[in-house]
């Protein structure tokens, strides 16, 4: 997964930083019409990306949910519609601002928010917003709840009382995180992540909802509930933009250093110009190569010539050959190593669980003696880290010799676990805890 979202992240800087220089090459040449199209372009190889990993995680989910796919096209069904309905929503993004085309660029507003979420760690703020809120809001209920009860509350009304204070220290505490803060920047940013929580839960419980009206009968008071419950989502949501817009204006004022510098990492990494100065080198080095063939076979040194031609040819052969016959090699081997599984649950009289048990036993020998052995020729040219690391190895193996051990003897069992597999145990977890502390 983290080979993948570096892959997904460098895509994405590079197509934005490619996109926005291109932009501004053109703004020299004064070709909006062009700026447009480039915006565009951008917008529908950013959507058809979307649609590609949106297709991937709904076929993977559905593959997880053992749910049938027959029927399903994900290129028209999924990939598609998504992607479609990503780029109308950035095309009316560029639609409400083309009176500033000029000067528009979607792929630097992108990047600038991409950074402006690396300076913030939204994710983190959510998760402390979060316990700040509900922890905070449980000692309020706490101390509160005591003290109201104690007036001389009927045992029936208990439950009632509780559910009554329970909300309104959730209120309190939510203005208290909403208003508290005298940074503006912090005070936006817990903001937003306030209302981000409150859109999600508002969220599901809109969906819940709906998925009750859609089990059930419309009739016209079921279809303005529903109605009254989307504009309320609308306005919720409106609310969550309006914050964002704030918190990135706060983050552009106050970080405006860092974003420059950030910015200026990211155009030197990312350059086009760079990129294009590289193909443009490679061109330059193709086209002396082939000068220097026509010299070469000007001047007589034609064996030479068809050497540095025929040897590239020939690898290229080779290794079609290779991959030709790659299946043909697999099945080989496949048949080689079921010879060898029987002929291994042969000497076990066709036991097969007790050839597989044999068969991990001698791997975790092999496994203790060879960590014993690293360890013993080490030991005085490591740290004591490492040390550890090794013993808790061999431990591990231990364990697991042992449990094996258990299995096959089974008289032995009683005794390997009461003292081998605790005492050793206990030992692999100081070991562990002590691990923590050493460095």
């Amino acid at each position: 997964m983290p080979f993948l979202n570096y892959i997904i992240l460098n895509a994405f800087l590079f197509i934005s930083k490619w996109g926005d220089d291109l932009i501004r090459r053109l703004r020299r040449r004064n070709s909006t019409s062009l700026i447009v199209f480039v915006n565009l372009l951008y917008c529908a190889v950013l959507s058809l990306g979307l649609g590609f990993f949106t297709m991937l995680l709904v076929l993977v989910a559905m593959e997880h949910l053992k749910m049938s796919t027959i029927n399903l096209n994900p290129y028209y069904g999924i990939l598609l519609p998504v992607s479609g309905y990503v780029f109308i929503c950035f095309g009316a993004f560029l639609l409400l601002n083309i009176d500033r085309i000029f000067s528009f660029s979607i792929p630097r507003i992108l990047m600038l928010t991409f950074i402006s979420i690396l300076i913030l760690q939204p994710i983190r703020q959510l998760w402390r917003s979060l316990l700040f809120v509900f922890i905070t809001a449980f000692f309020l209920t706490l101390v509160l709840f005591p003290m109201v009860i104690s007036i001389g509350i009927p045992d029936q009304m208990i439950g009632k009382v509780f559910w009554t204070i329970a909300p309104i220290s959730f209120l309190i505490v939510v203005i208290i995180f909403n208003e508290g803060t005298i940074s503006t920047l912090s005070r936006a940013s817990r903001q937003l992540a306030l209302y981000l929580l409150l859109f999600s839960g508002f969220l599901y419980l809109n969906i819940y909802q709906l998925l009750l009206y859609e089990n059930g009968t419309w009739d016209e008071q079921t279809v303005i509930s529903a109605g009254l419950l989307i504009i309320g989502l609308v306005f919720v949501l409106a609310t969550v933009l309006d914050k964002a817009r704030t918190l990135f204006n706060e983050v552009g004022a106050t970080h405006r250093r860092t974003i420059r510098r950030v910015w200026r990492e990211l155009s030197s990494t990312y350059s086009l110009t760079d990129c294009l100065r590289v193909f443009e080198n490679y061109r330059l080095e193709f086209v002396q190569g082939i000068e220097e063939t026509r010299r070469l076979w000007r001047i007589g040194e034609r064996r030479r010539v068809i050497g540095a031609i025929a040897i590239p040819l020939l690898m290229i052969s080779i290794v079609s050959i290779m991959f030709t016959g790659m299946k043909a090699i697999q099945g080989y081997a496949d048949y080689l190593k079921n010879q060898l599984i029987l002929q291994w649950y042969a000497v076990f009289n066709g036991n097969k669980e007790l050839a597989e048990n044999i068969f991990l036993l001698l791997l975790g020998v092999i496994g203790l003696f060879w960590v014993i052995s690293r360890l013993l020729l080490r030991f005085s040219s490591i740290n004591w880290n490492e040390r550890l690391r090794l013993f808790s190895l061999i431990l591990i193996l231990i364990l697991f010799v042992s449990i094996l051990i258990s299995f096959l003897v089974p008289w032995l069992a009683t005794f390997l676990i009461y003292y081998i597999v605790k005492p050793v145990f206990c030992l692999l977890v100081l070991l562990m805890v002590l691990l923590r502390f050493i460095r």
